[in-house]
């Protein structure tokens, strides 16, 4: 995907078999990733604070952040969760940890 793509209280899922989920909880610039998944920090790259279908969560530059993404699955509207339909079969069991966030 495309970095201009990707949007807060969104949920992605990784590029193949689409087996994580990730919803983003937030971009920023103040957001940075641990340095062991960045050896070269990127000034002025805005970073994606997410937690994944697992419960954990983490950070990403943008660019990484839209590299993982294979597409959009669903998104929060009114602290509820819409799940794309035109995004094709997605194990509904993997949106459970996002239920209440």
């Amino acid at each position: 995907m495309k970095p201009s793509e990707i949007k807060e209280r969104h949920i992605y899922c990784n590029r193949g078999k689409g087996t994580v989920l990730r919803f983003v909880l937030g971009i920023d610039k103040n957001f940075t990733p641990p340095a062991w998944y960045s050896m070269e920090p990127r000034p002025g790259e805005p970073g994606v604070r997410y937690q994944d279908s697992k419960g954990k969560e983490g950070v990403l530059y943008l660019r990484s952040f839209a590299s993982w993404c294979g597409k959009c699955v669903g998104w929060e509207v009114n602290d509820a969760l819409c799940i794309d339909d035109d995004a094709g079969p997605v194990d509904l069991n993997l949106f459970t940890p996002f239920m209440e966030l």
